[in-house]
């Protein structure tokens, strides 16, 4: 999903997930998530949208909650998702399965979620703005797709390395084609 948001009174609205990973990318960003906990004795979470950063959320079973933009923000970025047979066949579901509240970018989680959250990199940045740029301008299909698995390649590279989240690269910036 491409966001190009500019709002011009307040704005929120319902959403759902079924299990997945979901990388979201916030160039600019101001609001709230929130995720409904289902249960009355348990309060939602709530999760701030921090212009540079990036989200990062397993979600393993279907999940409901609401966003909430404030007026005359900016909500600009983008957000790739993949399935968890997807995750299966690039063997790394197990990084996202093990990620637990002691991993280096844990923010919050429950029995059927964990969120984590890094500074933007600059590689992710750019990546981000040229997904945009290919999806908002050009409709260029296969840059999208290019660009989003670009996306899920650097995230699943801060999983690994959450240590090195500012210098993350991708195999394609290293060597030519």
């Amino acid at each position: 999903t491409l966001y190009d948001m500019r709002v011009s009174e307040q704005f929120g609205g319902s959403a759902y997930s079924e299990p997945c990973v979901s990388i979201a990318t916030f160039i600019a960003a101001t609001g709230t998530g929130v995720i409904e906990r289902g249960d009355p004795a348990q309060a939602d979470i709530r999760i701030p949208y921090v212009s540079g950063n990036t989200y990062v959320s397993f979600i393993r079973a279907r999940t409901f909650g609401r966003y909430e933009l404030p007026l005359g923000s900016h909500f600009f970025g983008v957000e790739v998702r993949a399935g968890l047979e997807f995750l299966q066949r690039l063997n790394a579901l197990h990084l996202f399965e093990n990620a637990s509240a002691d991993h280096p970018l844990h923010l919050v989680s429950t029995a059927g979620l964990w969120i984590g959250r890094f500074p933007l990199a600059r590689v992710i940045k750019e990546t981000a703005l040229r997904l945009l740029d290919a999806g908002l301008q050009h409709g260029d299909d296969l840059s999208v797709e290019a660009r989003s698995l670009d996306i899920l390649t650097a995230a699943i590279a801060m999983m690994r390395e959450p240590l090195y989240c500012g210098s993350v690269r991708l195999a394609r910036d290293i060597r030519k084609l």
